[in-house]
């Protein structure tokens, strides 16, 4: 008999074959997620303990994606892992405010895998990457409120994105933010919990519930010959590349067609507002902002973008023809202002 193209004689028993079969398992257990705007894994509840873990390893050369979430929206506390320019980031709140936690001391986007630990010890929480690891205590006079919602009212645990569903039902999430969040793009293995509430003296690997742009092949279909046009994202799948035309200012299957420029004309007393506390509130936690727009006027002076809050704001505003850009924060204010030397920007 042959087992994998090996010859088994009759000196094998079935105990060695088990054996051979659980050393080489592990390393078929991966799966690859596509990355695009539906993709995601759904695992089961994670008791988020006082005393309790989970790790899991990926492989990736995406610099910035979702790697993990869960919550409990009835009581604002989350786990959040992603990657954020190819470090590792931990942001998690169990009853004591958010907290963030992040290993970067090498770049975790190179393709090769790495391994991830999040541990909760009594009030001390860490993050390990491989062998580097951050840590924070969260103080609090009882530590048995120091876990992460009810395991009756948890969601389950995602990995590289959400259902796109929950884009519909924002105020479902502890974080809404999380939905808008780049997918991970990329292998996923070993996903294990250690839940001591449940009486459980060892990690358990958990399987897949649902998923959605999981690819059964491994081969990258955009690796030798992208379709995308105009620095599109190319994305493999089962059925081919499909390419992501978002913010090149392109549509169709190729991203080959000029997308038409959308306008808005003010007069002077209009403007536009996005009110963020209608997808529910939560603060964007970000280490770069970019904000771009164009405009074109006659008027030398005027309002181009606010936001803000009481006595911390940023503001872009024309004045004598250049453009402006004051931030105030409780660390300080910032004024500065770009104006040509030749003609202004108010030129129309």
């Amino acid at each position: 008999m042959s087992l994998f193209g090996i010859n088994i004689s009759d000196c094998w028993s079935v105990k060695s074959i088990l054996v051979f079969l659980a050393t080489i398992l592990p390393q078929m257990s991966a799966f690859v997620l596509e990355g695009s705007k539906t993709s995601y894994a759904q695992f089961r509840k994670w008791d988020g303990g006082t005393n309790s873990a989970l790790s899991f390893e990926f492989r990736t050369e995406q610099t910035d994606g979702l790697l993990l979430y869960t919550d409990d929206s009835s009581t604002c506390d989350f786990l959040e892992v992603k990657l954020v320019a190819s470090a590792v980031r931990l942001r998690f709140n169990t009853g004591f405010g958010g907290q963030i936690l992040t290993v970067g001391q090498q770049k975790y986007s190179d393709g090769s895998w790495h391994k991830v630990d999040v541990i909760k010890n009594g009030a001390n929480t860490t993050l390990s990457v491989d062998k580097a690891s951050d840590s924070v205590i969260c103080d609090g006079e009882e530590l048995e409120s120091l876990v992460l919602g009810n395991l009756s009212s948890n969601q389950y645990v995602y990995v590289g994105g959400l259902p796109s569903w929950y884009t519909t039902k924002l105020k479902a999430l502890a974080v809404p933010s999380v939905a808008f969040e780049p997918r991970f793009r990329g292998s996923f293995r070993n996903l294990m919990y250690l839940e001591t509430g449940t009486g459980a003296a060892d990690p358990e690997k958990q399987e897949m519930m649902a998923y959605k742009g999981v690819r059964a092949s491994t081969v990258d279909a955009c690796q030798h010959e992208s379709p995308c046009q105009h620095a599109s994202k190319c994305l493999s799948t089962d059925q081919g590349p499909i390419c992501e035309c978002d913010n090149t200012g392109y549509k169709g299957i190729f991203c080959e067609q000029e997308s038409p420029i959308s306008e808005a004309v003010f007069r002077g007393r209009e403007g536009v507002k996005y009110d963020l506390n209608h997808i529910g509130g939560e603060p964007i936690i970000t280490s770069v902002d970019k904000i771009s727009l164009y405009f074109k006027t006659r008027k030398s002076s005027g309002l181009l973008f606010y936001n803000g809050h009481g006595s911390d704001y940023l503001l872009i505003h024309l004045k004598d023809g250049g453009v402006s850009l004051t931030i105030n924060q409780r660390s300080g204010k910032l004024d500065t202002q770009v104006k040509p030397s030749g003609e202004p920007f108010n030129d129309n």
